[in-house]
């Protein structure tokens, strides 16, 4: 398969030749590069952090970062071939394998990037958006699905909603005044509340944490194992070692950006330029959950049955096999 190539230079300036003929050694199968796709929201900050870890350089001379701005954007790549290791909502990745589409989910990182933001101070719970009309972008996506099993569950009908292509549209209406009580993941709901302030006047609450609501709603944890990595098949039986090494380099860049708020700065620069202040302040609203999708597969089973509830094809039409999830 044909990949992008650029290097990832890191060469001291003068090197005795032992250490020139060990270096070479070192990375003797270091292969040329390849593409690591990201999501338009912010919790893909962490496999963009963890691309830059040096112990992945054996591996590959350069990881290159890129990003998908729409859940069919990211679908057309997974199918033509393009892409082999991408962020995907975790439901998606079932649906994919279970219609042949030969990708295994290799990690969950959030646990809930989804929140109601609403000009009305009285939105506390999912039953208060009676009566009102909710903006949702990814129509028939997440984190459209997530609220209309909700709203199922609680046997909702009067609940209007307006969906939109993307979160930037929801922000531009939220600016504009045309819209008052939005569903959007991170880091655009923290946006919307920042900028319709700043330049608008206009007040947003976060009103709604959607990962309590769905534990309160469902009766289980608070928690959605909504997003993770998934990866091509064929891509990690050859780069298997890769692919656990950059497991380990996304637990420890989870970490890191918890408490570095200029790293956070930093790394937000390398894919969404100018939007760093706007991810330190979101970043706490990010429930970062790295693990293996393997130990996770009792959560990722209780939300595809529930996705299942809408329509079975949302998740391919069962629950995928255990060679679905990987333990990297």
């Amino acid at each position: 398969m044909k990949r992008f190539i650029t290097y990832f230079i890191c060469h001291p300036l003068t090197v005795i030749h032992m250490v020139a003929v060990s270096s070479q050694l070192a990375y003797a199968d270091q292969k040329e590069s390849v593409n690591v796709y990201v999501p338009p929201v912010g919790v893909g900050l962490v496999m963009v952090d963890a691309a830059q870890d040096p112990s992945l350089k054996k591996y590959f001379k350069e990881i290159n970062i890129k990003r998908w701005n729409t859940p069919d954007q990211m679908r057309g790549g997974v199918l033509d071939g393009s892409i082999d290791i991408t962020f995907v909502p975790s439901y998606v990745g079932a649906n994919l394998f279970n219609k042949g589409i030969d990708f295994r989910l290799m990690n969950i990182i959030t646990g809930g990037i989804l929140y109601v933001v609403s000009t009305d101070g009285q939105v506390k719970k999912i039953e208060d958006l009676v009566g009102k009309t909710i903006v949702v972008p990814f129509p028939n996506d997440m984190p459209d699905l997530v609220l209309q099993a909700m709203l199922k569950k609680l046997k909702l009908n009067d609940v209007n909603i307006k969906r939109v292509s993307a979160p930037p549209v929801a922000v531009k209406l939220a600016i504009s005044g045309q819209a008052d009580t939005i569903l959007l993941p991170e880091p655009a709901a923290t946006k919307v509340m920042m900028v319709a302030k700043k330049k608008a006047g206009i007040t947003f609450y976060r009103s709604i944490d959607i990962t309590k609501e769905y534990g309160r709603i469902f009766d289980t944890k608070a928690f959605i194992p909504q997003a993770g990595v998934a990866v091509r098949n064929s891509f990690w039986q050859e780069n298997k070692e890769f692919i656990g090494a950059l497991q380990t380099a996304m637990e420890k860049s989870a970490k890191a950006l918890s408490s570095d708020p200029e790293r956070i700065k930093k790394m937000t620069e390398l894919v969404w330029k100018g939007q760093g202040n706007t991810f330190v302040k979101s970043y706490p609203f990010w429930n970062v959950y790295v693990d293996d999708a393997q130990t996770l597969r009792p959560d990722l089973e209780k939300f595809y049955n529930i996705m299942s509830t809408l329509n079975p094809a949302i998740v391919g039409g069962k629950l995928p096999p255990s060679e679905f999830y990987l333990n990297p």
